[in-house]
């Protein structure tokens, strides 16, 4: 009887170490891929004047958060 709530006990550990690992992988993949979407989507809404002003501006800046990220 004791083997199987050992072998309970480890399931729902291990449920809880996976559960962890896919919210910190989502946390992770949203900082970094969220200010690029917001930027593009804004850029492909608005003028050629934010384009030129404001996204190849941040362009360089967006690149390096990026690799930093990985």
């Amino acid at each position: 009887m004791r083997k199987g709530v050992n072998a309970t006990t480890a399931s729902v550990h291990r449920t809880d170490r996976t559960t962890r690992m896919l919210l910190a992988i989502v946390c992770v993949f949203l900082v970094t891929e969220l200010p690029q979407g917001i930027i593009a989507v804004m850029s492909g809404m608005f003028s050629e004047e934010f384009r030129s002003h404001i996204y190849n501006n941040l362009g360089i800046f967006l690149i390096f958060y990026h690799c930093v990220m990985l």
